[in-house]
This record gives C-alpha cells, structure tokens and sequence, in this order.
C-alpha cells in the first residue's frame, strides 16, 4: 500500500475511532491503548509480520485479536481492531495511532511545538514562555525545547 493510500486509510480510520469513543467518552483510554498497541508492533517485529502477513485469514487475525487482548483492553478498541482485521487494515494501526493523537489534541485545544533556544532555559523560563504562548493562541501548549548554541540567539 502506498503511503499517501495509508495515510488516507489511516485519517478515515482514526476519525470514526474518534467519534465511537467520543459518544462513549473514552478518547484518552483510546489514545493510550492505541499507543500501547503502537509500541507492541515496534518492539515486537512478530506481531508486526502477523497484522501484516496475506497468509493469514482475515478471520483468523480477528479471532487472534479478540483472544489475545479480551480483558486487556476495552470492547470498543477491541470492535475496532476486528474491523481493521476484516476489511485487511491492521498494517496501518501505527499511522491510525498518529491521526487519533492529531484528532485527540485538536478537540482537546491542543498544540505541540518545539523551542530552540541559543542558550538553555531553565524550567522556570520555560513554563513561562509556555504559559505565554498558550494564552496568545488560546490553546493547551506542550513545547519540546532544546538548545542549539549554534543560533545566533
């Protein structure tokens, strides 16, 4: 599948994830079980080839899902992932992830951000420039800070 095909699968995915857990109130407890889910395929390359692998039934994969993680994660991820394993999408969960992080944030009225500095900032001036920007966009900021001497500050 080409990365933009996955990205689009991803967006489409992830946006009806968001609203099922919106209705039941459940956003944060589908980010981080999507998150854990995310970090089960990177660190473990088996699990990865098995979402992955045309071999393997769709109905099997469903089957698999639903015994493996029945009382580790909640009904709805689980009706999620038996969906994605029946139209053939569990290859693009870790895109899925992302968008759902992007949707969650956005609702939420949150930003990312990263600050380079010349010089380092310590937490106090960091807080603050926070607390300033989040206050100018009227957003929830979260900054990624580092310093980088090599800027003319």
């Amino acid at each position: 599948m080409a990365v933009d095909e996955r990205q689009a699968v991803a967006e489409v995915y992830a946006e009806a994830l968001f609203e099922l857990a919106l209705e039941r109130q459940e956003t944060e407890q589908a980010r981080q079980e999507l998150v854990q889910l995310a970090a089960l395929i990177k660190s473990q390359r088996e699990w990865a080839l098995f979402l992955e692998c045309p071999g393997v039934h769709r109905s099997e994969k469903g089957v698999v899902i639903r015994r493996v993680f029945t009382g580790k994660l909640s009904d709805l991820m689980i009706d999620f992932l038996s969906v994605l394993a029946e139209k053939d999408r569990l290859a693009a969960l870790t895109a899925i992830e992302k968008c759902y992080g992007e949707l969650e944030d956005k609702h939420a009225g949150r930003v990312k951000g990263k600050l380079v500095t010349a010089v380092e900032l310590d937490q106090r001036e960091q807080i603050r420039l926070t607390e300033q920007i989040g206050r100018a966009l009227r957003k929830t900021v979260a900054l990624q800070s580092r310093c980088d001497p090599s800027i003319i500050g």
